[in-house]
C-alpha cells in the first residue's frame, strides 16, 4: 500500500488587541495628537496588518505593519482636526489573522479652539468658542480677524494688538 507522510510547520498568526477603545485627550484645532494601540502577535509566524481604515479622516494610522511572532507593536493612531467638535470614529483593522482577520477599535476625540501667544488669521464662528490659555498678542504687521458671533473665553487674559484687529459683531451676532 502506498502512503504519503507529510511533515512541516505552518504559520498561524494571531492578533491580540490589548484595548478596543482609544480616548484622545482634548486637543486644540490644527494640532496633531497621537495615542498608541498595542497589538500582540500571540500566534506562530509574522502578523501582517495590511490596512487600517478610519470612518472619519480626522483619525489616521500607518499601513503595512509587520509584527514578528511573540512581539508587541505600539501602532500610532493620530487625531487632527481643523474644526471644533466631538468625534466618534471607528477603525477597521485588516490583518492576516485567519481566525479574526478584521478587528474594530473605537476612538473618541474632541477638538477645541485654545489660543495663546502670537496669533494672526481668522477666528471663525464655526470654531467658536475660543479659549485663551495665555495672553494673546497680535504683533506689528500681523492681522487678526474675529468673525461676528465668536465667543472668547479667558477670564483675566488679554488680547494685545500691535498689528491690526478686525472684529465687527452685529446686533444678531455680537462678539463676546
Amino acid at each position: 500500500s502506498d502512503s504519503v507522510h507529510v511533515m512541516g510547520e505552518g504559520t498561524l498568526p494571531q492578533a491580540e488587541f490589548l484595548t478596543d477603545t482609544i480616548n484622545f485627550i482634548p486637543t486644540a484645532i490644527n494640532i496633531y495628537s497621537t495615542e498608541y494601540l498595542p497589538i500582540v502577535n500571540v500566534g506562530v509566524g509574522a502578523l501582517f496588518i495590511d490596512s487600517i481604515v478610519s470612518s472619519d479622516q480626522v483619525i489616521s494610522a500607518p499601513q503595512g505593519i509587520v509584527i514578528a511572532e511573540g512581539d508587541t507593536a505600539q501602532i500610532p493612531i493620530t487625531f487632527y482636526s481643523q474644526l471644533t467638535g466631538i468625534y466618534n470614529v471607528d477603525l477597521a483593522i485588516y490583518t492576516n489573522d485567519p481566525v479574526n482577520p478584521i478587528r474594530n477599535v473605537h476612538c473618541t476625540a474632541s477638538a477645541n479652539s485654545e489660543v495663546g501667544g502670537h496669533v494672526c488669521g481668522t477666528w471663525s464662528l464655526v470654531n467658536s468658542p475660543y479659549l485663551l490659555i495665555e495672553h494673546v498678542i497680535v504683533p506689528d504687521s500681523w492681522t487678526l480677524t474675529i468673525e461676528p458671533g465668536v465667543v472668547i473665553l479667558g477670564d483675566s487674559l488679554d488680547i494685545e494688538v500691535f498689528g491690526a484687529l478686525f472684529a465687527n459683531g452685529t446686533a444678531e451676532l455680537p462678539i463676546y
